[in-house]
């Protein structure tokens, strides 16, 4: 749904682009997962002759949600480009790519409670069930975690790569350069750091250190 929507058609009569403004709402369902995408702009190119997605563009409070039984996420954005190809009920084709070239917040569910990420630039990818399959974020990442016992994680570093498993939980985050994590009274430092979902632990390595109130250690 949208105010205003505007296509452009090929003489043989098939869409090859649309355009919808103001208050822009997307909805799909496949299976038990629901994808959602609420913006102010989207401009859409269609694949020749079968009325269906192939890139589309998206601007002005952009959001993008993807729900399920057992996991969900939710991205809020600026800007946003999208990549379709062929679903696994053709003609219908599936988002693949998603690329946040501005400033970017996901909010990620995990086996226990959720992970928010800020990054400067992010990309997603999403498997053939709707489920976001990977989510990077470049330059300025800041992750803040609420783990299933203890106070809050934050963490930042230069880049970041969250996988996910078959529900469409996050599994797993790696962190590359000047990895620094806070917790309470906790700091730690690192080249590069690997954040476990199911174990709840961090692996820190490249000229790691940590420290608390009474102690630091280097290894």
């Amino acid at each position: 749904t949208a105010a205003s929507n505007r296509s452009a058609l090929n003489e043989a009569g098939w869409v090859e682009s649309l355009r919808a403004t103001k208050n822009v709402r997307f909805e799909k369902k496949a299976g038990d997962t629901i994808q959602k995408l609420s913006a102010q702009n989207v401009d859409m190119q269609m694949e020749p002759k079968i009325n269906q997605p192939r890139e589309m563009q998206a601007t002005g409070n952009v959001k993008l949600e993807t729900s399920g039984p057992s996991g969900s996420s939710r991205v809020n954005t600026a800007q946003l480009k999208a990549l379709f190809v062929p679903g696994p009920r053709p003609p219908r084709r599936r988002l693949q790519e998603v690329d946040f070239p501005v400033q970017t917040v996901a909010n990620l569910s995990g086996q226990d409670g959720s992970m928010t990420v800020q990054t400067h630039r992010g990309k997603a990818e999403f498997d053939a069930l709707d489920h976001m399959q990977s989510f990077e974020g470049d330059s300025g990442v800041q992750i803040i975690r609420q783990p299933p016992t203890g106070e809050a994680q934050r963490t930042t570093a230069q880049g970041m790569t969250a996988t996910f498993d078959s529900a469409g939980k996050w599994d797993t985050v790696n962190l590359d350069q000047k990895v620094h994590f806070v917790q309470a009274d906790r700091r730690a430092d690192a080249q590069h750091a690997q954040i476990v979902n199911a174990t709840n632990t961090i692996v820190l390595t490249g000229g790691a250190s940590i420290s608390d109130a009474s102690s630091h250690t280097t290894g």
